[in-house]
């Protein structure tokens, strides 16, 4: 083998192993101190690509998961406030009862008017101060804005809807195929009774015994059936002797049970009203007396009471705008948070709702006690299908929403972790590795070049 004067090719075979492993020992080195396993498109172009779009998508995720919190705090604020409205209602409750005593003077009815003025001017209050990020929630800027609505519909409440994305309004259809129907006792009074009488008329208020004399015409016995009807909800027509429930529905009923002798021309028994037959937009709705529950597959909710007497036939109304936008949700789907305002607290029992109660109203404590206490109970209703519906939409619709996205954003944090973060015990491992790696590869190279300085200078008669 000659012997000349350079490394030779073995040498060079170390340097080049030497600069492969400096590379690989800073890379090990790059990744540990970064804390990322890509840090360079060079280091894994697919996994970059993959890294990137990782990213994009939990930046998105993110800030999903930040709008549906808000929108749970803002489902939160208005369930405070409905909360501050339903005790207030209560107490306005409470008053009613207490002023339909009849041994008050009218000085003691003043005073609970004044009380209950401050109910409805606290109501007032409270519907204009439920706030959120500068969206009035309870004031009904945030309720849906219906149009042509059709004369047909008593109320219409919606608490859902989603609406066309060009802007224009969604026009709802509701088709009444049976209406409500109050219950109806078997039979009619007779025109005379042949002889005395006492039975129970039962119904949805309470029941009571009624008695009537031997020769008592159809007019008189129904009389005396209508005398109690505030007691029983039952009433009697004077000139065809029917016996029927005040409300319709099937939750509605009519009983009459003789005690001693018998009403003549009227069945005993039990018999039950019936609710309206709809649908929605050609979707079957559920039912309660004259109000059709909708709840259709399209995001559509809510509550649309026909007017006593409604027929069958068709009737519309459009839902133009209003509502606010579900976070996250798919579609223009928006929700309504309704007014609790007086005057929309109460309106199914009569126009004007609660706002009638007021001092100098029909239905004052002054004027109409008993007629405020209906209509307290019906804004109590109100209160708590209101309070029922905004508690389904934010656990079913904004708290699942916010799951979800939850669990997109930790299962795409985790997707990218595996891709672009460096694995801590493997990366020192490789750095140990290729420390030894570099040491040995050093000595190798001092070794060959001391070998080959050596042999040359032993030649030379230097050694």
């Amino acid at each position: 083998m000659p012997i000349i004067g350079r490394t030779g090719s073995a040498s060079e075979g170390t340097l080049r192993e030497l600069a492969q492993t400096l590379a690989r020992l800073n890379d090990a080195q790059r990744q540990l101190a970064t804390g990322q396993r890509v840090n360079r498109a060079s280091d894994n172009p697919a996994a970059l690509v993959a890294i990137e779009r990782y990213g994009a998508q939990i930046r998105e995720l993110s800030q999903s998961v930040e709008s549906a919190q808000r929108g749970i705090s803002l489902f939160q604020t208005a369930e405070g406030a409905l909360s501050q409205a339903a005790g207030l209602v209560t107490r306005a409750r409470e008053l009613a009862v207490e002023a339909a005593d009849g041994t008050l003077s009218r000085e003691e009815r003043e005073v609970l008017q004044t009380n209950l003025d401050g109910v409805l001017s606290s109501l007032s209050r409270i519907a204009g101060s439920a706030n959120f990020a500068g969206t009035d929630l309870l004031s009904g800027a945030s309720d849906f804005n219906l149009e042509n609505v059709a004369s047909e519909f008593q109320s219409v409440q919606i608490q859902q809807a989603r609406l066309p994305d060009d802007g224009g309004p969604l026009t709802v259809s509701v088709d009444v195929t049976s209406p409500a129907a109050e219950a109806q006792a078997g039979g009619t009074i007779a025109a005379t009774q042949s002889a005395a009488a006492t039975f129970e008329v039962s119904g949805v208020s309470g029941s009571t015994t009624v008695t009537v004399a031997a020769g008592a015409t159809r007019a008189e016995v129904a009389q005396a059936i209508n005398a109690v009807s505030d007691v029983t909800g039952v009433t009697a027509d004077e000139t065809t002797g029917a016996i029927t429930s005040q409300d319709v529905g099937s939750a509605a009923f009519v009983e009459i049970r003789n005690l001693e002798g018998t009403l003549e021309g009227v069945d005993e028994g039990r018999t039950q009203g019936e609710d309206v037959e709809a649908t929605v937009n050609g979707v079957a709705a559920a039912s309660n007396g004259n109000t059709v529950i909708v709840s259709s597959p399209d995001g559509l909710q809510g509550e649309i009471t026909l007017r006593e007497g409604t027929g069958t036939g068709t009737f519309t109304f459009q839902i133009a705008g209003g509502g606010v936008n579900l976070p996250g949700a798919p579609g223009n789907l928006r929700t309504a948070f309704p007014s609790i305002r007086p005057e929309s607290l109460g309106v199914r029992e009569t126009s004007g709702g609660l706002s009638t109660l007021a001092a100098g109203g029909a239905n004052s404590l002054l004027a109409n006690p008993a007629g405020a206490a209906r209509i307290l109970e019906a804004a109590a209703s109100d209160l708590n299908r209101a309070r029922g519906a905004l508690g389904a939409t934010q656990q079913n619709g904004i708290e699942a929403t916010l799951r979800g996205f939850q669990n997109r954003l930790e299962n795409t944090l985790e997707a990218r972790s595996r891709l672009a973060d460096t694995d801590f015990a493997r990366a020192t491992a490789d750095l140990t590795r290729e420390r030894i790696r570099f040491q040995a590869q050093l000595a190798t190279l001092r070794q060959t070049h001391a070998l080959a300085a050596k042999q040359v200078m032993t030649l030379l008669g230097g050694g």
